[in-house]
């Protein structure tokens, strides 16, 4: 889910991981999308470093 201040990822309770709008903080928790655990050392946690890409889709001409 992407939102005016959080970036979300997975669901069904909790955010696999969810980052704040600041890019500064995050939380991460098990969710039901992944079956995954908290993904951190900490439920909450602050960033460091964040890499973020992005792909585009060039048409042939």
């Amino acid at each position: 889910m992407c939102l005016n201040d959080l970036l979300g990822l997975g669901g069904g309770g909790n955010f696999a991981l969810c980052l704040d709008g600041d890019l500064l903080t995050g939380t991460s928790g098990p969710c039901d999308t992944f079956g995954n655990q908290c993904l951190a050392h900490s439920p909450e946690f602050e960033l460091k470093n964040i890499e973020l890409w992005g792909f585009t889709h060039v048409l042939p001409g």
